[in-house]
Parts: C-alpha cells; sequence; structure tokens
C-alpha cells in the first residue's frame, strides 16, 4: 500500500469513521487487517503525537481564590455588604463581608482538594489496548495508539 495519502488520517478533519464501512477505513487510513508494521507506527506516532489530550496548565493558588468570588450568591452578598454601609450598619456590613470571605476560604480549600484528589487518579489510570501490529495482537499503552491501528 502506498504510505503517501494521509489526509484523511489527520485528526482536525471530521470524518464520520463510525460510519464507514470498515474496508473503506482500511483504504483511508492505508492499513490491511494486518495492521501496521513497527517503522509505520513509529512515523505517526511522529506525525500525529501520542494519542492522549493537551494537559491544562494547573490554575495558580490566587487565581483559584479570585475565582471564588465570581458567582451569583457572592455578587448578592457583596451587594448586600455595600448597602449595608450606606444604611449606616458597619456591623452588618462586616459580618456579610466576613462570611463572603469564609465562604470563598471554604470553597478554595474544596477545590484544591478535588482538583488534588484528580491528580492522583489520572496518575493511577494507565489505559492499555489490544491492537493488531504487523499481524500480532499486542497489549500497548492507549497513549501509543495511532491512527489506522486496529483495535480489538
Amino acid at each position: 500500500m502506498p504510505k503517501s495519502n494521509q489526509a484523511d488520517a489527520n485528526p482536525k478533519e471530521r470524518t464520520p469513521w463510525h460510519a464507514l464501512d470498515p474496508k473503506e477505513v482500511q483504504e483511508r487510513l492505508e492499513v490491511g487487517s494486518e495492521g501496521l508494521d513497527r517503522d509505520e507506527v513509529r512515523r505517526r506516532l511522529e506525525r500525529f503525537g501520542p494519542n492522549k489530550l493537551k494537559e491544562e496548565r494547573r490554575r495558580p493558588a490566587w487565581r483559584r481564590f479570585l475565582d471564588q468570588f465570581n458567582n451569583v450568591l457572592m455578587i448578592i452578598l457583596a451587594v448586600a455588604g455595600v448597602v449595608s454601609l450606606f444604611l449606616g450598619k458597619p456591623i452588618d456590613a462586616g459580618a456579610i463581608f466576613g462570611v463572603i470571605v469564609i465562604i470563598a476560604a471554604i470553597g478554595f480549600v474544596q477545590e484544591g482538594k478535588a482538583e488534588s484528589a484528580l491528580e492522583s487518579i489520572k496518575g493511577m489510570l494507565s489505559p492499555k489496548a489490544r491492537v493488531v501490529r504487523g499481524g500480532r495482537v499486542a497489549v500497548v499503552p492507549a497513549v501509543e495508539l495511532v491512527p489506522g491501528d486496529v483495535v480489538e
């Protein structure tokens, strides 16, 4: 099979692969039922990169804290605090602003714990896939799958 035209293997295209006939998928991805050979897997891995999502940068702590104030409840409480100040009730305003800070602190801590738990779960996961490569069934890390792999 020629290896020159793999335009349909471009992940940015919106080809409905699930709706195509298996033979047509094989033709478009230039692969047979015996799967890809080692050299072709290496070339495709270099061309398309690993089979994983880009990891988002973790938000800095100060940003996570400020984001706690970006919701309707906090805005309503802040407005109530400002109104209390204008009505000459500084103790009420102080109590309201204190509640705002406490809610933000609790949300900040809880969100930090949730992000840490998610990161530790991600670290434990290492999904694998059974693929046919070079006529043999192999178990490979899912991150090493490439367009054209025959997955069992």
